[in-house]
């Protein structure tokens, strides 16, 4: 617990420098960065270790081209939103983790038995939990960002617990499926990528830590086109 809380606070910390300092212009590419290393790390496991793939419920077999394709759509989404409602998918996607994380620890006790395959310890009070902290967005992201509640950032908070929990389903079943539990142990084998991969060595990898994100940049820009028509 402790290290994953430690793997996660130093990449939040990251992403508000980036918010904060010189009106935000690092935030976009601190992103990227983490997406192009959650990438990267799969990248790495699928390609060079074929052995380690594995049938995996059913027909997911190819669930990691699926994470792939959405960190990709994540990438190219971050540099047609301003620093406001990147940091609200943020803060939406942190919440729901924070909150997953420490009411599934606290006082989770039922299982979530249909996906016993991809996430064992997963309980119905963590995921209501997280759903739950989402919503606490309503209030800090005004107070903290001054962030405006419209329709789009109002809808994306309501749906933001369940699609960070959902990216993190999505990153869990990846995972299983390449037979790993840190997503970095390819990359760290090479010299360069030992040292961008080190902070979150032993923590699940990039991609343990942007998964949720990943999701939740994508279906904003979904929610922000639908809400450009109405």
């Amino acid at each position: 617990m402790k290290g994953r809380l430690i793997g996660a606070l130093w990449i939040i910390a990251a992403l508000l420098i980036g918010y904060f300092a010189w009106d935000g212009v690092l935030l976009p590419f601190l992103l990227f960065f983490c997406l192009v290393m959650a990438f990267g790390e799969i990248v790495a496991i699928s390609d060079y270790n074929p052995w380690r793939m594995r049938p995996f419920m059913g027909k997911l077999k190819q669930i990691h081209v699926v994470q792939a394709a959405v960190l990709c759509f994540a990438m190219l989404e971050i540099w047609f939103m301003n620093r406001k409602e990147m940091a609200l998918v943020i803060l939406v996607c942190v919440l729901a983790d924070l909150g997953a994380f420490t009411i599934g620890k606290s006082i989770g006790k039922h299982k979530v038995g249909f996906l016993r395959q991809v996430s064992p310890n997963k309980t119905w009070e963590g995921y209501l939990g997280g759903y739950i902290f989402a919503l606490f967005a309503i209030v800090l992201a005004p107070a903290f960002f001054d962030i405006e509640l419209n329709h789009t950032t109002i809808w994306f908070i309501v749906a933001g617990g369940l699609v960070a929990e959902i990216g993190d389903l999505l990153g869990s079943a990846c995972k299983r499926h390449l037979g790993i539990k840190d997503s970095n142990e390819e990359l760290m084998c090479y010299p360069f990528f030992r040292i961008l991969e080190y902070p979150v060595k032993g923590h699940g990898g990039y991609l343990d830590r942007v998964d949720s994100l990943a999701l939740g940049l994508v279906v904003f820009a979904i929610i922000k086109y639908v809400a450009s028509l109405l």
